[in-house]
């Protein structure tokens, strides 16, 4: 599955690692946009597989942020 960004901003922080196993509803990084703090959401259990991001670098809108698997 991928996890992408909702909204255009920096990438403040990522709070999972690869390999980590996370739960429905896991909060997976946060991204800052016009002062407000939007975080990225799981829809899903699953494992990280990959971050594409790292943090302070700028994502748009529907990027790619990560991949979580089973």
């Amino acid at each position: 599955m991928q996890i992408r960004s909702t909204i255009g901003g920096t990438l403040i922080r990522i709070l999972v690692a690869p390999g980590q196993r996370i739960a429905l509803g896991h909060e997976l990084a946060l991204i800052e946009s016009m002062k407000m703090e939007i975080p990225l959401i799981a829809e899903s259990a699953g494992v990280v597989k990959e971050i594409f991001f790292s943090p302070g670098e700028f994502v748009q809108e529907d990027d790619v942020v990560m991949v979580l698997g089973a």
